[in-house]
Protein backbone atom coordinates (compact mmCIF):
# COMPACT_ATOMS: atom_id res chain seq x y z
CA UNK A 1 0.00 0.00 0.00
CA UNK A 2 1.50 3.33 -1.09
CA UNK A 3 0.85 6.46 1.42
CA UNK A 4 -1.00 9.66 -0.23
CA UNK A 5 1.33 11.96 -1.22
CA UNK A 6 0.82 15.66 0.83
CA UNK A 7 -1.56 18.09 0.08
CA UNK A 8 -0.16 21.37 -0.65
CA UNK A 9 -1.14 23.95 2.02
CA UNK A 10 -0.76 27.89 1.85
CA UNK A 11 1.32 29.23 3.83
CA UNK A 12 0.07 32.15 6.39
CA UNK A 13 1.25 35.42 4.98
CA UNK A 14 3.57 37.85 7.45
CA UNK A 15 1.70 39.18 10.15
CA UNK A 16 0.48 43.25 10.39
CA UNK A 17 2.65 45.66 12.77
CA UNK A 18 -0.67 44.97 15.28
CA UNK A 19 -0.17 41.28 15.42
CA UNK A 20 3.38 41.25 16.22
CA UNK A 21 3.26 42.65 19.68
CA UNK A 22 3.42 39.78 22.62
CA UNK A 23 0.22 39.51 24.49
CA UNK A 24 -0.11 40.40 28.15
CA UNK A 25 -0.05 37.81 30.51
CA UNK A 26 -2.03 37.83 33.41
CA UNK A 27 -0.51 36.81 37.16
CA UNK A 28 -2.88 33.99 37.49
CA UNK A 29 -1.21 32.41 34.38
CA UNK A 30 2.32 32.68 35.38
CA UNK A 31 1.36 31.16 38.62
CA UNK A 32 -1.09 28.29 37.11
CA UNK A 33 2.41 27.68 34.98
CA UNK A 34 4.75 27.39 38.27
CA UNK A 35 2.30 25.28 39.98
CA UNK A 36 2.08 23.01 37.30
CA UNK A 37 5.50 22.65 36.33
CA UNK A 38 5.23 24.46 32.82
CA UNK A 39 6.70 27.85 33.40
CA UNK A 40 10.03 26.89 31.42
CA UNK A 41 7.71 26.59 28.48
CA UNK A 42 5.71 29.20 28.27
CA UNK A 43 7.61 32.07 26.91
CA UNK A 44 8.56 29.79 24.00
CA UNK A 45 4.98 28.46 23.55
CA UNK A 46 3.77 32.38 22.99
CA UNK A 47 6.35 33.10 20.81
CA UNK A 48 5.13 29.73 19.06
CA UNK A 49 1.63 30.36 18.92
CA UNK A 50 2.65 34.16 17.81
CA UNK A 51 4.46 32.65 15.30
CA UNK A 52 1.51 29.77 13.66
CA UNK A 53 -0.66 32.96 14.57
CA UNK A 54 0.57 35.98 13.59
CA UNK A 55 -2.05 37.89 12.27
CA UNK A 56 -4.30 39.74 15.05
CA UNK A 57 -4.99 40.14 18.50
CA UNK A 58 -3.70 36.89 20.13
CA UNK A 59 -4.81 36.52 23.79
CA UNK A 60 -3.59 34.51 26.93
CA UNK A 61 -5.77 33.28 29.71
CA UNK A 62 -6.42 30.98 32.11
CA UNK A 63 -8.72 28.60 31.77
CA UNK A 64 -11.49 25.60 33.02
CA UNK A 65 -12.93 23.11 30.74
CA UNK A 66 -16.43 23.53 30.66
CA UNK A 67 -17.15 20.04 30.94
CA UNK A 68 -14.49 18.49 33.08
CA UNK A 69 -14.68 20.34 37.03
CA UNK A 70 -11.05 21.34 37.54
CA UNK A 71 -9.63 20.90 34.01
CA UNK A 72 -7.45 24.38 33.99
CA UNK A 73 -4.90 25.05 31.56
CA UNK A 74 -3.49 27.93 29.56
CA UNK A 75 -5.77 29.09 26.47
CA UNK A 76 -3.95 31.08 23.46
CA UNK A 77 -7.14 33.20 21.62
CA UNK A 78 -5.73 33.49 18.50
CA UNK A 79 -7.67 35.73 15.56
CA UNK A 80 -8.33 34.58 12.27
CA UNK A 81 -10.47 36.86 10.69
CA UNK A 82 -8.35 37.05 8.11
CA UNK A 83 -7.20 34.04 7.40
CA UNK A 84 -8.43 31.56 4.59
CA UNK A 85 -9.54 28.39 4.29
CA UNK A 86 -5.72 26.88 3.15
CA UNK A 87 -3.94 29.24 6.07
CA UNK A 88 -6.07 27.79 8.97
CA UNK A 89 -5.63 24.46 8.30
CA UNK A 90 -1.83 24.57 8.01
CA UNK A 91 -1.77 26.92 11.14
CA UNK A 92 -4.20 24.37 12.46
CA UNK A 93 -1.29 21.60 11.52
CA UNK A 94 1.82 23.70 12.80
CA UNK A 95 0.30 24.74 15.90
CA UNK A 96 -0.56 20.71 16.98
CA UNK A 97 2.43 19.65 15.70
CA UNK A 98 5.16 22.07 16.67
CA UNK A 99 3.86 22.23 20.24
CA UNK A 100 5.84 19.01 21.03
CA UNK A 101 9.42 21.06 20.13
CA UNK A 102 8.25 23.20 22.90
CA UNK A 103 6.88 21.40 25.47
CA UNK A 104 7.45 17.52 26.60
CA UNK A 105 3.98 15.45 25.43
CA UNK A 106 3.25 14.93 29.26
CA UNK A 107 2.67 18.53 29.80
CA UNK A 108 1.18 19.59 26.35
CA UNK A 109 -2.24 19.12 27.26
CA UNK A 110 -1.84 22.20 29.66
CA UNK A 111 -1.67 24.53 26.49
CA UNK A 112 -4.78 25.29 24.06
CA UNK A 113 -5.93 27.80 21.89
CA UNK A 114 -9.20 29.01 20.83
CA UNK A 115 -9.87 30.45 16.95
CA UNK A 116 -11.76 33.73 17.46
CA UNK A 117 -13.16 35.56 15.03
CA UNK A 118 -13.69 39.55 15.04
CA UNK A 119 -17.49 40.96 13.93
Amino acid sequence: MTQPSAIPVETPRPAPPHGSTAPAIAPEVHKFAAESGIAPYLPAIVDFTRRVFPRGEMTVELAEDHVTEGDWFILFGVDVTDLTAGELVAAQSAWSHGIFEHCPSTHTHLFRYSLRVRS
